[in-house]
């Protein structure tokens, strides 16, 4: 670049690509001066190099003509889009076939003098295609080894270490490559470098030619085909894998790609501003739901009427303003949770209205069960719990629309009234709804477990400790515990955590341990309001109890390990729903509480004070939300034994370049949890950069020893094999993480330069270096068709 000069920052970079040493980071970096340039202010430089992600490439143009800023920026040659005219009048043209020739030659040359080795003579610049089919056939790779790694991709390092061929060998080494590829036409990426000045007239022109992009999720960036993404599971791993988290959420993966999309990029701002106003869509809806279930709406003079306003306004509040939502909100995972509870609350208000009236006769609404069950299947396609709304809405039909009284059946059994109009089961219409409930129901379910195509998934002692416990009498203690925590997180919503897994809270393994009385006082409460909630004498209190405690317990059913075991031990998350039973509850009781007690201004100012409390603290929470580190930290107070909790702070310390620090809490992290073998896997990875080799190499040995199958630890030890030169040791690890991870290009990589090493090492040794130069060659190949980019 010295034509335009030579730029004092690359706004867009890595420690691993940057152009000069002075260079902003996308994320944290020590090394870098700071973190995302699109919120700086680029006139404090001289001259700026920006190689942006092609999302973001609006962004980066429209900064540099507002602030008429000195740049060189690199994009490509695509006239179709719709940034290409803000690029100006003279943008350059496209670099020709020697150029590019001539920049691939000056780049291996310099890849060879910066590994300190030699420069062969003779270098020439073709495409990997043409080295890949040489390697193919000198060493009869198969099929998918033969498989090009993408026209857009130029990787000069296969080009220096392939054997020399004859003419002949060559065309028919061209003919057989290119017969794989009919139809697949070469398409011209021709890439433009532009140079942005402050004079608005005239600002690009041409510099080099350079291939990158953005690493993010595929399912986000849109590289997974529309029909693929309703294949994948919601982390992007396909549902047929035994590696799935089977966690099957596709209409939320496409709202991440549409805020994707909307924000060119990885931005959270966007992503945070859609997740509250679902938020807040889901608040304004349950005052609906509020009111409907607190005696219903009625019609006066055109005029929806409301018979108790105040207290589905102080549910709704309630709802709003609760701390447990704060993950749901504060975090970008947790739209799942909000996308389900839309459709679950218009589900809901939909089959509110299955019966209808018509000259005084009770009809069933075929068209408001159908939507109802619709709506059910995409809330269910958001998260899996979306299908217990099918639950709440029968609930609501017999014990709402159809007003079953307890005590009445009982008595009429117990008198042998067999009038036909006496039963509930008969009544009209009750069961066509139920029936279409039921098979919605099951309809969702075989769809759900035929995608799914395996079993569910297999989660460790580590995740949820009481499913894996000896007996059946502990895990049921363990799990009623573990509903008695859920309830005190909706009850006093100061305990919150980002995880409550690794030895947060330690198991009840006898009958003497004391905190066998919270699940007795759950379920004593729980028994007490059932018991109101069946045989009240009064209707209306029948129906509000019966309402609040179905919204408590059915939505938090999938979560209960009744069903399957689920791979956490408490989830403020889960509690989104579950929370619209607490406010129904609540409100109820102070309703109560005002009617039969004289002094009614305590029991106001207890109301008004968790309406004061719940947004302080659902504040407080948000800031510990902002960083990881906070948030890290946050879980300490309440999860001191919690191995994951001194993991992330110490992996989190380790990303900001605080070693030191790191180190404290990976050990501790490793105390606490002697298995945990990501902790030693980082810890091991710190003391091999910081030359303690030996202390290195046995973590990693313990981690591969207690899972054999972690590849990146395997990987690891190679590599500290390889520092302590210990070269056959260093193969063996590679070869095994290959063996447990196929794709695995940064092994391949290793290894590459394993084989380059024994190269120059062992001269004299049986096996000739053409051999280790050709292992080399093949193990780049391999890194190169598995990561093209």
């Amino acid at each position: 670049m010295p034509f335009w000069g030579t730029p004092d920052v690359d706004l867009m970079a890595s420690k691993m690509n940057a152009k000069v040493p002075s260079f902003v980071s996308r994320y944290r970096d020590p090394q870098a001066i700071a973190v995302d340039a699109l919120v700086l202010s680029w006139n404090q430089f001289h001259l700026s190099y920006l190689f942006p992600p092609l999302a973001l490439l609006p962004r980066v143009i429209k900064k540099i003509k507002s602030e008429r800023v000195p740049a060189i920026l690199i994009a490509p040659d695509w006239p179709r889009r719709t940034w290409y005219a803000d690029l100006g009048r003279r943008k350059g043209c496209a670099a020709s076939k020697s150029t590019l020739a001539r920049w691939i030659r000056a780049t291996i040359q310099e890849a060879y003098r910066s590994m300190g080795m030699t420069v062969p003579a003779g270098i020439k610049a073709h495409s990997t295609r043409a080295v890949g089919a040489s390697w193919a056939v000198r060493h009869q790779a198969s099929a998918e080894q033969c498989q090009p790694p993408g026209s857009r991709s130029i990787h000069p390092q296969s080009t220096v270490l392939c054997p020399p061929m004859s003419v002949s060998e060559k065309r028919i080494l061209r003919y057989r490559y290119t017969k794989r590829l009919t139809n697949d036409h070469d398409q011209q990426y021709d890439l433009a470098v532009i140079v942005a000045t402050n004079d608005p007239g005239n600002n690009f022109g041409i510099v080099e030619t350079v291939f990158n992009d953005a690493e993010v999720p595929r399912d986000l960036r849109g590289e997974t085909t529309f029909g693929d993404l309703w294949l994948h599971d919601f982390w992007g791993t396909k549902l047929s894998s035994n590696a799935s988290h089977k966690s099957y959420r596709p209409l939320t993966v496409l709202t991440f790609r549409v805020s994707y999309a909307l924000a060119g990029g990885l931005h959270p701002v966007g992503f945070h501003v859609i997740n509250i106003i679902l938020h807040c869509m889901v608040s304004v809806l349950m005052l609906d739901v509020f009111s409907l279930l607190f005696g219903g709406k009625t019609c006066d003079k055109g005029k929806k009427m409301t018979y108790s306003p105040k207290a589905a306004l102080l549910s709704a509040l309630l709802f709003a303003v609760h701390p447990v939502h704060t993950e749901c909100v504060a975090g970008i995972v947790g739209r799942a949770d909000l996308l389900c509870a839309l459709f679950v609350v218009l589900s809901f208000l939909g089959y509110s209205k299955a019966q209808i009236r018509i000259n005084k006769e009770d009809h069933t609404s075929v068209f408001w069960v159908l939507c109802s069950i619709a709506l059910a299947a995409i809330a269910m396609l958001c998260k899996e719990q979306g299908i217990t709304v099918l639950g709440l809405n029968a609930v609501f039909d017999v014990f709402v629309i159809c007003k079953l009284n307890m005590l009445e059946c009982i008595q009429k059994v117990r008198h042998r009234d067999k009038t036909p109009e006496n039963f509930l089961l008969v009544k009209k219409g009750l069961l066509s709804r139920i029936s279409l409930l039921a098979a919605g129901g099951i309809c969702m379910l075989y769809l759900r477990w035929s995608i799914m195509g395996t079993g569910p998934p297999a989660f460790t002692n580590v995740d949820n400790p009481a499913s894996f416990a000896e007996t059946l009498l502990i895990r049921v203690i363990n799990y009623n515990y573990y509903y008695s925590l859920n309830g005190w997180l909706l009850l006093c919503p100061w305990w919150l955590c980002f995880d409550w897994s690794m030895g947060c809270i330690p198991l009840i393994k006898s009958l003497s341990d004391s905190r066998i009385m919270a699940p007795a006082a759950l379920w004593f409460c729980l028994f007490g309001l059932m018991y109101q909630a069946l045989f009240s004498s009064n209707g209306q209190t029948r129906r509000i109890l019966t309402m609040g405690l179905g919204f408590l317990i059915i939505p938090f059913l999938p979560a209960s390990n009744l069903f399957f075991r689920v791979g956490f031990v408490v989830a403020e998350r889960v509690l989104y729903l579950p929370s619209v039973g607490y406010c129904i509850l609540l409100s109820y009781g102070y309703c109560k509480i005002c009617k039969h007690v004289n002094k009614k201004k305590l029991a106001t100012i207890v109301v008004l004070g968790l309406l004061t409390l719940y947004p302080v603290r659902c504040i407080y929470r948000s800031n510990q939300w902002k960083s990881e580190e906070l948030l890290f930290k946050s879980a300490l107070d309440v999860c001191p034994l919690n191995a994951k909790v001194h993991y992330n702070i110490g992996k989190n310390l380790a990303d900001r370049g605080l070693q030191a620090d790191a180190i404290k809490y990976y050990r501790e992290a490793i105390r606490l949890n002697q298995k945990y073998v990501h902790a030693m896997n980082n810890l091991g990875n710190i003391l091999k950069e910081k030359g303690e080799l030996h202390e290195a190499e046995e973590l990693l040995s313990r981690a591969v020893s207690i899972q054999s199958d972690f590849s990146a630890a395997w990987m690891n030890l190679g590599i500290v094999q390889n520092s302590l030169k210990r070269f056959e040791d260093a193969e063996k690890s590679y070869l095994t993480a290959i063996r447990y991870r196929k794709k695995y290009p940064d092994c391949y990589y290793n290894l590459g330069r394993l084989f380059l090493k024994l190269n120059n090492v062992f001269v004299n040794l049986q096996k000739t270096p053409k051999t280790y130069q050709c292992k080399a060659m093949t193990m780049y190949l391999q890194q190169i068709f598995l990561h093209p980019k």
